[in-house]
């Protein structure tokens, strides 16, 4: 368990070499604040360190926002870290535009979603107020080093709701941030933004980041953008399982450019799937499946090992199903703000202390999770252990995000079976063939598809 202790300085020639590029950064910009945007807890404890690292060689006000701030404590990580000034939670377009304007009177009174210090007191302020997506400005990506990504060409985020337009789930809290419900953007409003973002940046890929993208909106989407002659490559990564997801609407989404969806479907035994309330059909998974494969499109399946109740035969169907098609699998959490934290006894869970992310000498900052037992089938734990046991399977590739996997998923990357060419190309062949290529006829996802070989032979220097 991580314990923060920041009673002892590091020398400065540690900090340097730890954080040199960024802190030279700061030096030059001269910044009235640094603020750090914290998707999930692996992005915290690098935000925590070098917002230190400024704080104490510059003096300047530190503050944290994005996604995870809205499944934290903003007050524990006040109190448990005295270099942090400001904490954003909520959707924070309306809070940076009041905390701009208060910034010469340093009064923070009217400005939503915000944690600060007032003295020895930290104040939590009310949450922000969802506003309509249309009015939002488009993102503006122009202080990104886009060139520098470890990718062939820039893929961009993009939305088209915020929420989940089924919200059921009951194992999930990522509606926290939004205050719950379903927002949905106009799709000519997405449409105009990829175009916009096209002629701005000249990129041709985006990856869409919403919780679940709606096959009505994907209908439309699809509709406008070869009505536009827009020349695109995107991803989905929040995609259910739906009928309507059928193989015209499939085929009308890969004419306009889509390639690969990441796809919840939690479990392949029926009864836990009713459990969690996901709303879908065995039946309805390997339609899909079979539908996207002989469309074009890549589906990323994700698994939660270890839900609530697990018999040892129903984790035997799932090791089965998992061992026939590449799953994403993680184990199961009991997360703060998810229905089954509400319903934890009628599951037979019982939850002993809430998780803590760091210890600190003024507080523990505790994670979004719980510890727990269960009464009946099987722990994650166990479940973990009997997977592993079950021997190899399929799987995606580890090195691989999604931005990587829209550029990729209409190569043989995926249909490769995560095997380097056959006889493998080695490294001085592999060399000699690329130099041989002209410049011009070089492709980027070849390059990348090379490195990914290499790695799964842990030929890592070679990469």
């Amino acid at each position: 368990l991580p314990f923060v202790e920041d009673r002892a300085p590091l020398p400065d020639a540690a900090v340097d070499a730890l954080f040199g590029p960024e802190l030279a950064q700061v030096a030059a910009e001269k910044p009235d604040l640094v603020g750090f945007s914290i998707l999930a807890e692996q992005n915290l404890l690098y935000a925590l360190a070098l917002g230190r690292a400024i704080k104490e060689r510059f003096g300047i006000p530190i503050a944290l926002g994005g996604a995870m701030m809205s499944h934290l404590r903003p007050q524990e990580l006040l109190q448990g870290f005295p270099w942090l000034d400001f904490v954003f939670f909520g959707e924070a377009e309306l809070s940076i535009v009041k905390f701009v304007e208060a910034w010469p009177d340093q009064d923070w009174e009217d400005v939503p979603g915000l944690a600060h210090r007032d003295g020895r007191r930290v104040c939590v302020h009310e949450r922000p107020p969802q506003l309509p997506l249309d009015a939002l400005a488009y993102p503006d990506f122009s202080d990104f080093p886009l060139q520098e990504y470890i990718v062939p060409e820039p893929v961009l985020p993009i939305i088209t709701c915020r929420g989940c337009y089924w919200g059921k789930c009951t194992f999930c809290s990522h509606t926290l941030p939004y205050g719950g419900g379903v927002r949905m953007r106009r799709a000519d409003r997405v449409i105009e933004e990829m175009a916009h973002q096209m002629k701005r940046y000249g990129v041709r890929n985006f990856l869409f980041v919403d919780e679940a993208i709606s096959p009505a909106m994907l209908r439309r989407l699809s509709q406008g953008i070869l009505e536009r002659g827009l020349d695109v490559l995107f991803g989905a990564e929040g995609v259910r399982v739906e009928r309507a997801f059928d193989r015209e609407l499939l085929e009308l989404a890969h004419r306009a450019g889509l390639r690969w969806i990441y796809v919840g479907i939690e479990s392949s035994v029926q009864r836990l799937l009713d459990l969690i309330e996901k709303g879908i059909q065995i039946e309805t998974i390997l339609r899909l499946i079979e539908d996207c494969a002989e469309v074009g499109i890549t589906p990323q399946l994700s698994f939660i090992v270890g839900l609530p109740g697990t018999t040892q035969e129903e984790l035997a169907q799932e090791i089965a199903f998992m061992q026939r098609f590449p799953v994403d699998s993680s184990s199961y959490v009991l997360l703060a703000g998810s229905p089954m934290f509400d319903r934890r006894r009628e599951l037979g869970l019982r939850v002993e202390d809430q998780q803590v992310l760091y210890r600190t000498p003024r507080g523990p900052v505790h994670a979004p999770r719980y510890f727990f037992t269960v009464e009946q089938g099987l722990s994650p734990v166990q479940a973990d252990a009997l997977v592993e046991a079950a021997g190899p399977r399929p799987r995606m590739r580890p090195h691989l995000g999604e931005v990587h996997a829209v550029l990729l998923a209409d190569t043989d990357f995926f249909t490769s079976m995560e095997r380097p060419p056959d006889p493998p190309l080695g490294p001085a062949a592999a060399l000699e063939q690329l130099a041989a290529w002209p410049e011009d006829a070089r492709d980027g996802r070849w390059f990348l598809h090379m490195v990914g070989c290499l790695e799964e032979e842990g030929r890592f220097q070679e990469a």
